[in-house]
């Protein structure tokens, strides 16, 4: 109470007792899977593709962060996802880099230069985040004016070399005296969001390494006739990387083959998937090894690096007589190999591109890396919708061995927080034509978990019918990322409360699905709580708005119901957060009610609620001989019941019609 001491006017503020409790957040999705690029295992918030691009992406992108598959029918889960997601209505999203240390081992790309004014130390430069993504990254350190050594150093952060150099960071008026306030160390790691830099070291003490290459003849002469001489000719590549050489025989399909190799791009390509899938194999080494086309050569990388210490190199064997197909592709006697054998090339002359490398993406993340990212994001309470693109509910662990134990994770995780579901992406390639087929999948029965089926066909952006022929025209995508983006889509224009199917939930970015659903095939789905995507009328829409829990519980059978219970239970939990601690009187009871009672109001007004008027739509209750006993009081408890009317979707439309017979 004030105290009053000296006669006058007083003016105090008395509290109103009003609470405002605002709805929330419903439709940010969080992705979980294997990137290559990003921190790992940090969520990290982005509101349209262009920042995925940007911090998840490539150097220089030119395919919206989706990385390159190949040959395989599977597109790149988290990038055709997250593009799905925007396209379709997204608004914004965490992303969860996930990857482990392995073989290959996870690590972030470096380079050394040598400091001009110290030629016993050098400048490390490491890239921000692990992965062989800074591997193209090129740094670049000249005078501003030769002339004026005062006016200090230029650094460039790009990609590319000599005249093709383009910088994406720049810095100007870098100092290399340690004291100075534009000391390079101190500039470079406060403004560069691509490389961090640490000085100091001896030559001796860094550890950087180099790849061994081979590179081939001038092939600018090579003829379809060639061509035609090297189809079902085998060339023997050996790679010899920490001192153990291993090799791999490349089989070019025979002349009557449909993937018959026309031209040096296809050649390459093929080269490079067969090495990588022999390093697959234990034992056998190659996992980052390239072939690529330039200046009319192939050039080969061994895609180990040298310590030092251990060989890492690249060579051809076997017989290079006329019509091998070594003397095809330019790769007998003459052939330039740069085989790694001792420490590389260090220091650098200043004007000089240092180029970044030994980056690695590591392998793909484990169930262990699923559940530490699931408890991290205990901490993230706006996150309303879980996406796993990359697992599959698979129950024989056939298409993917940890699929089904990280969606369960995953449910349980949506479980334990009470605030978010989980979009659940079935098995690829594996038809749901009947009950007995859905039922023997064995799907979770949680309430916040959803499955969509079947999967998605979308164009593959690395298809080009002159550059890559041979790579497939379209690719399949899970079908989450899409029911995710027309989630938040909906919410944005109807309230969560309306179901996210139907005409309005038209499928953006489709050319079609893998396998058609139709009325009797949605017979089967529907009554398992599988939501089909589907063409009804026009484009492709979702058609289905249950839960997984269709059977279970029928009581939160429905999508836009179980996400209803979640607006308002999250809402309720972010605004009254100021009561904690308050007395356990009538005037809080009261408070209680009428403040909870407008929030219901609001949402009824809105549409959330079934009812003609708000006794039928809604009831909040709070008070001593209701809700709450003596003993709940003595014990520091408030009670409070919100119970609400959800609407829910109009399923079955059901039309009769009777003939009118004319009367006398």
């Amino acid at each position: 109470m004030p105290t009053y001491l000296h006669p006058g006017i007083y003016i105090e503020e008395i509290p109103s007792g009003l609470i405002p409790i605002e709805a929330a957040s419903t439709s940010t999705t969080v992705f979980l899977g294997y990137l290559t690029r990003g921190t790992v295992g940090e969520p990290e918030l982005i509101f349209k593709q262009d920042d995925f691009v940007q911090k998840f992406g490539r150097i220089n992108d030119q395919y919206g962060g989706i990385r390159d598959t190949a040959k395989a029918k599977l597109g790149d889960p988290m990038g055709h996802s997250i593009s799905a997601y925007f396209q379709n209505g997204g608004r914004q999203a965490y992303i969860v880099r996930l990857a482990r240390d392995g073989t290959p081992a996870l690590a972030a790309a470096s380079t050394g230069i040598t400091n001009p004014g110290n030629a016993a130390e050098i400048f490390e430069f490491t890239a921000v985040d692990e992965g062989s993504w800074a591997n193209d990254l090129t740094i670049r350190m000249e005078l501003m004016d030769a002339g004026d050594p005062a006016l200090g150093y230029l650094i460039e952060i790009g990609h590319g070399v000599g005249d093709d150099f383009t910088a994406l960071e720049a810095f100007d008026q870098i100092s290399l005296v340690s004291t100075d306030p534009r000391y390079l160390v101190e500039v470079i790691n406060d403004g560069s969001g691509l490389v961090n830099v640490q000085d100091g070291q001896a030559h001796g003490d860094l550890g950087y390494t180099r790849r061994g290459t081979l590179t081939s003849d001038d092939l600018s002469g090579i003829t379809s006739a060639d061509f035609d001489t090297l189809a079902g000719k085998t060339l023997t590549l050996e790679l010899d990387a920490g001192g153990v050489p291993t090799q791999t025989a490349i089989v070019f399909p025979g002349a009557g083959a449909p993937d018959k190799k026309t031209n040096l791009a296809s050649v390459a390509e093929f080269i490079q998937a067969t090495v990588r899938a022999n390093a697959a194999l234990p034992g056998t080494s190659g996992s980052g090894f390239t072939a690529e086309v330039a200046d009319d050569r192939l050039v080969f990388t061994s895609g180990t690096e040298s310590d030092g210490t251990a060989p890492s190199s690249v060579a051809p064997i076997g017989g290079a007589g006329a019509g091998t197909a070594r003397a095809v592709l330019g790769l007998g006697a003459a052939a330039v190999a740069n085989d790694i054998t001792g420490t590389a090339d260090l220091p650098y002359a200043v004007g000089e591109d240092a180029a970044l490398s030994a980056g690695s993406d590591g392998e793909e993340p484990q169930l262990s890396d699923y559940q530490a990212a699931f408890a991290k994001l205990e901490n993230f309470r706006d996150a309303s919708i879980i996406c796993l693109p990359g697992r599959q509910w698979d129950p024989d662990g056939s298409s993917d061995a940890i699929g089904q134990s990280v969606i369960g994770a995953a449910v349980g995780h949506a479980e334990k927080m009470r605030n978010r579901m989980v979009i659940v992406d079935p098995e690829v390639s594996v038809e749901l034509k009947t009950q007995k087929l859905v039922k023997g999948q064995g799907f979770t029965t949680s309430s916040y978990s959803a499955l969509y089926y079947p999967y998605v066909r979308v164009a593959n952006p690395y298809y080009h019918p002159e550059n890559a022929p041979n790579r497939p025209k379209t690719v399949l995508v899970p079908p989450s990322g899409f029911a995710a983006g027309i989630w938040s889509r909906i919410d944005g224009r109807r309230g969560v409360w309306k179901a996210p199917a139907g005409l309005e939930a038209d499928v953006k970015g489709m050319r079609d699905t893998e396998f058609v659903v139709g009325d009797p095939e949605q017979d089967q789905l529907n009554v398992w709580g599988v939501n089909a995507l589907r063409n009804v009328v026009g484009p492709p829409v979702i058609w289905g708005a249950r839960t997984l829990a269709t059977k279970a519980n029928p009581e939160y059978r429905y999508v836009p119901v179980r996400r209803t219970a979640i607006l308002i239970g999250e809402s309720l939990y972010q605004s009254l957060q100021s009561v904690v601690f308050q007395p356990n009187t009538h005037v809080l009871w009261g408070s209680l009610r009428a403040n909870i009672g407008g929030f219901m109001e609001g949402l009824f007004r809105a549409g959330a609620f079934q009812g003609e008027k708000s006794s039928d739509a809604y009831f909040v209750r709070c008070g001593l001989g209701d809700t709450m006993t003596q003993t709940d009081i003595d014990s520091g408890i408030v009670r409070v019941i919100v119970g609400f009317a959800p609407a829910k979707p109009a399923e079955f439309v059901i039309i009769q019609i009777q003939q009118k017979l004319n009367q006398q």
